[in-house]
């Protein structure tokens, strides 16, 4: 069966994409429309809160963000750190360690609150970062 899945590759590579090619232009084409589309501060922060209803540790959450085809942590990964901390001390996440020394970040009751109001505001409109922290 391997065998069989690997010629039909080739013929398919051969016959329906022998045409295309992707030229370092296209590349960086792709990488600007991706770079284009820049995500509002308040929608950063939705995003982090909603993958918080689970508990994360930095790394995973960074990972999810990524996934989500958010690049604002992209090599500046500190800055994630800095916001997470803002909102422990604003009380809406909690966090524990484990028995390996990770620190894991959970919203909380009052996270989970002001994460449903900033989605019922985004429907709405945009939100700012300020807005959501505010409440």
């Amino acid at each position: 069966m391997d065998k069989r899945l690997k010629q039909l590759k080739q013929k398919v590579n051969k016959q329906a994409f022998n045409s295309l090619k992707f030229t370092s232009f296209h590349k960086r084409k792709v990488k600007e429309a991706i770079l284009r589309h820049q995500h509002s501060e308040g929608e950063i922060l939705v995003a982090i809160m909603q993958l918080l209803v689970s508990e994360q540790n930095g790394y995973e959450l960074c990972s999810l963000i990524r996934s989500r085809g958010i690049f604002h942590f992209e090599n500046n990964e500190g800055s994630l750190y800095v916001l997470l901390h803002e909102l422990e001390s604003r009380r809406l996440i909690d966090t524990r360690w484990s028995t390996e020394e990770i620190k894991y970040y959970y919203l909380n009751q009052q996270g989970k609150k002001a994460l449903k109001k900033a989605e019922k505001r985004m429907q709405s409109k945009k939100l700012s970062f300020h807005e959501i922290l505010e409440g």
